[in-house]
């Protein structure tokens, strides 16, 4: 069976919390290690990551350097003010005019567009000249987690690395903290950027495997790696319309090289290499055809025989009720969001909790690049379920698209996740599909 195997971690880190805004002099236990790094233990983050309501405008500059990362940096919040960070004078009169209330256009390609402004309502906003935008941070961050690929730091077992959404540190998560890989650190960045988090308990778990799916094809069901069923399974995401073609939207790592899937029933999925798939093995993450910017494990498969119906499964692993989908969620995925998921392996489980966005690790097969986290009490999700729905329910029972399951951690050796072991839910946001994907979510 074809397995997805990572050193993962879960941190109900980068909380929604300006109190703490997780700088040195705020970290009560935070003790300065002899490498001159300042270091923390996994579990008193953890304890520390405080919940609130994640301010309008910080959530609209976040999409803003989601949008034009070369241009703007990830949002700030100092003394109850949202701060946008524009490099040059074009990026910061944008910014300026979205302050005063302009809707401004974004082009996306594939003739997508969006229209954003800020919420004069929501608080002070303040514009601020900055050479570090989003682009350079994700740079950054990934050159870090490269580190825990490379032999003489294997033993540090890193097991990720994100950029604090709330003081801009870069969150650098070890099971071991030693010269050496301080020294390796010391020559990417300079040690009052970073905060180290030692996890003393780190878990390895693979992932890479409901039932027998049927032509109008449904989210959350098996899919196959080859026509047998022999090489590993996984899980079929979302439907997805390009021109009125059907695909459907899972993972990358599940077709790291593009070429054909299958479902059981014999209906086929093709997936063009590079251009509709991310993911290649022993790199991890890699742009799409004709583009920089690195988005998260995903692949977008074409229906060769079949067709995708505008719904997924809903229920446990033998279920046959499904639901239809209303939409893909407006915006990206933020810190306290609630999720369900669905696959074939485990069915669905709800309770997710997203706590930590942009997140870049080190598996054994690449980096993985921009992916969201989430944590659960409960059964987590296991091998097979890599490339199903990750999504959130409304009043009328529809649900709306946040994104594609990538993998799972935590729980223990059962499997189930309780207060001091959760289940850990990595996944890739909806909205960086729609973005670089030609097509959208193929909807009720």
């Amino acid at each position: 069976m074809t397995q997805f195997t990572i050193r993962f971690r879960w941190m109900l880190a980068v909380a929604l919390t300006l109190a703490m805004a997780l700088a040195p002099s705020s970290l009560a236990h935070a003790e300065e290690s002899q490498f001159g790094f300042y270091t923390i233990p996994r579990a008193e983050f953890d304890a520390m990551a405080l919940r609130g309501p994640v301010p309008t405008n910080w959530a609209l500059a976040y999409q803003l350097a989601e949008y034009r990362p070369d241009d703007y940096g990830y949002p700030l919040v100092v003394d109850g003010v949202v701060v946008v960070r524009a490099r040059g004078a074009a990026a910061q009169q944008v910014a300026l005019d979205m302050a005063s209330g302009v809707s401004v256009e974004f082009e996306h390609g594939h003739g997508k567009t969006s229209h954003m402004t800020f919420a004069v309502t929501d608080g002070p906003i303040r514009v601020e000249p900055s050479q570090r935008v989003a682009s350079h941070e994700q740079e950054l961050a990934a050159k870090i987690a490269s580190l825990g690929l490379a032999p003489e730091y294997r033993g540090t077992g890193l097991e990720g690395v994100s950029v604090s959404p709330w003081d801009g540190r870069y969150v650098v998560t070890v099971h071991k903290f030693s010269e050496a890989f301080a020294t390796a650190l010391r020559a990417l960045v300079a040690p009052e950027l970073v905060l180290i988090a030692i996890d003393d308990d780190p878990t390895t778990t693979s992932i890479a495997s409901r039932g027998d799916d049927y032509s109008p094809h449904r989210g959350g069901s098996r899919i196959w790696m080859n026509a047998t069923g022999s090489s590993g399974t996984c899980t079929a995401g979302f439907p997805w319309t390009v021109s009125g073609v059907d695909h459907v939207l899972f993972a990358g790592h599940c077709s790291p090289n593009g070429l054909w899937r299958h479902w059981p029933n014999g209906d086929t999925i093709y997936v063009y290499n590079q251009s509709r798939e991310n993911w290649d093995s022993g790199t991890g993450t890699v742009p799409f055809f004709g583009r920089s910017d690195h988005q998260g494990d995903l692949a977008l498969g074409q229906l060769k025989s079949g067709w995708m119906s505008s719904s997924i499964y809903i229920g446990g692993t033998a279920s046959n009720t499904s639901v239809g989908i209303e939409g893909r969620w407006s915006r990206y995925s933020l810190i306290g969001d609630q999720l369900c998921t669905g696959g074939q392996t485990t069915g669905e489980l709800c309770g997710w909790t997203v706590s930590e966005i942009r997140l870049q690790y080190p598996t054994n097969d690449g980096i993985a690049r921009n992916v969201v986290l989430a944590t659960n009490t409960g059964p987590c999700i296991k091998t097979g379920d890599s490339g199903g729905p990750v999504y959130t329910k409304d009043a009328n029972g529809l649900v709306w698209a946040k994104g594609i399951i990538n993998t799972t951690d935590g729980g223990g050796d059962d499997g189930y996740g309780g207060t001091f072991d959760k289940c850990v839910l990595g996944f890739t946001d909806i909205h960086r599909a729609w973005q670089v994907l030609p097509g959208d979510v193929k909807q009720v």
